[in-house]
């Protein structure tokens, strides 16, 4: 059975000055679909005037569809709190206002298939609590590779399972693993295999209320980084 599961990719071109990635919605032809029935959605905006030029911009863009019209109007909202409204898109810059636009779209995609996008697309890839549910995570990390453009970072996290108390349940005769949608279990050492390829890794054991006695023994989550060569 051929599982769907969402992968979010990230620009981040105000960290790295080199050939920035695109954060469209056309990558290989893809667009908005549907069911040819038009849907027509409100897009209020509380937003400072230096953000104009890129909202509108994303709005033209995301509208060139049969599928969508999106209606774009200013909102009273508070943008300090940007509370949402019901049925309606509201779109706030008062955290954010400082980095810029952001430039994030969402895409869903098979990730146990090749990946819809072109070579050298992203600036960084994060794959956080997925690689464990992949018959081959290996080959996501390929396309991750692929994906990636030279220099830039592949990030994540999946959980420490090996770590003391799964050790203890198995001593005892129960599972290491009680999660059924999880297909493999980790050491430190298999997260570095799968970065192999890439350089400057890094892995960072996190979550548990004795992860400073013992980081690898106590840790809950394993989060991992590394570079494309470039």
């Amino acid at each position: 059975m051929k599982v769907s599961r969402r992968v979010a990719l990230a620009t981040s071109t105000a960290l790295l000055a080199l050939t920035p990635a695109s954060a469209t919605n056309s990558w290989n032809g893809y667009h908005w679909a549907g069911n040819g029935q038009n849907l027509t959605v409100v897009v209020n905006t509380a937003i400072t005037s230096q953000w104009n030029t890129s909202v509108a911009g994303s709005l033209s863009d995301w509208g060139k569809s049969t599928e969508l019209t999106l209606n774009a109007q200013s909102s009273a909202a508070d943008p300090r709190k940007c509370n949402p409204i019901a049925g309606q898109v509201l779109v706030c810059n008062y955290t954010y206002g400082k980095r810029g636009w952001l430039g994030i779209a969402t895409v869903w995609a098979d990730v146990e298939e090749p990946l819809p996008f072109d070579d050298a697309a992203f600036d960084v890839v994060v794959a956080a609590e997925l690689l464990e549910h992949l018959r081959r995570p290996d080959r996501l990390v390929t396309e991750i590779r692929r994906v990636l453009r030279p220099g830039g970072t592949i990030t994540g996290s999946l959980p420490n399972a090996y770590r003391l108390k799964n050790r203890l349940r198995a001593t005892v005769g129960l599972s290491v693993e009680q999660d059924p949608t999880h297909e493999h279990l980790f050491r430190p050492r298999d997260v570095l295999g799968l970065l192999d390829g890439f350089e400057m890794p890094r892995l960072e054991f996190v979550v548990g209320r004795l992860v400073r006695l013992g980081p690898r023994q106590f840790a809950n989550v394993i989060v991992f980084s590394a570079q494309k060569p470039g």
